[in-house]
């Protein structure tokens, strides 16, 4: 038998094992970064509604509603779990998130996280406004 040759095999294995899961982490861990995104958007979105729906009636009422609108958007990113800052002034909302999510694989290369950012903004137009 002949055993020349017998270890390419091993020294095969040994390089591609770490390239299989560096891709793997990617697939994984990627789709982790786009379910982050996804919820910081979704968070974002909420907040902003919320946000422009507290702030309609006192602004249909001849008021301002900045403080109700931010307050309001606040409670929605609060009860979403989502990070998240929000700016009213006018009519205006604008809401920006971030959440972040652990790694599982990328972990073992030093990325422990992946952060997906979302971000909104509303615009509220009373009787007789163009938008």
């Amino acid at each position: 038998m002949d055993e020349r040759g017998g270890g390419s095999v091993s020294v095969w294995m040994l390089l591609m094992v770490p390239v299989i899961l560096v891709m793997a982490g990617l697939v994984v861990d990627g789709s982790r970064q786009v379910s982050a995104t996804q919820t910081a958007q979704n968070a974002a979105a909420t907040a902003t509604r919320a946000g422009t729906d507290a702030a309609a009636t006192p602004q249909l009422a001849g008021h301002d509603g900045t403080a109700a609108a931010v307050h309001a958007a606040q409670q929605a990113l609060s009860a979403a779990g989502v990070k998240g800052s929000v700016q009213a002034g006018g009519t205006a909302i604008t809401v920006a998130t971030s959440q972040s999510r652990p790694t599982v694989f990328l972990s073992a290369i030093g990325i422990s996280q992946v952060t997906g950012h979302g971000q909104a903004h509303a615009q509220l137009v009373g009787p007789g406004q163009q938008p």
